[in-house]
């Protein structure tokens, strides 16, 4: 997970710079180590993070397979801690960007339902991280 953090912590640099090819490029080197470990949540994050990255230069058929595994993947009871440590709800963050990503394809339905999902989600995880 410390290597994690660290990979994860240059890519949110260059996330909030907006520097979008370098949020690739490190995005893939997560998801290379992803391949490496058979963590969950390390891939979880890796692919969550790949799949802005690929929403962030308009490949929004990739950024859609990254977050739906990432949906598909997520389980609350067991990640729910990764937001002490990453500074978000994983889970949250991809149903967002899910919604982002299937709007712009022209999915508007589907983005609301993924939204308000995402909502819920995210107000699960202020409630149970709040002493």
């Amino acid at each position: 997970m410390d290597r994690l953090a660290t990979y994860y912590g240059h890519w949110v640099g260059s996330f909030t710079r907006g520097e979008a090819e370098q949020c690739v490029e490190k995005s893939n080197l997560l998801m290379q180590e992803a391949a490496k470990t058979a963590d969950v949540q390390f891939a979880l994050i890796a692919r969550r993070v790949h799949g802005v990255s690929r929403w962030m230069v308009g490949d929004l058929a990739r950024a859609q397979e990254d977050l739906e595994w990432v949906v598909a993947h997520y389980n609350f009871d067991r990640d729910r801690d990764l937001a002490l440590r990453f500074g978000q709800d994983q889970g949250a963050l991809a149903w967002t960007f899910l919604a982002f990503a299937v709007w712009l394809r022209g999915q508007a339905d589907r983005a609301r339902a993924l939204i308000d999902e995402g909502l819920k989600l995210a107000e699960r995880a202020t409630i149970s991280t709040v002493p």
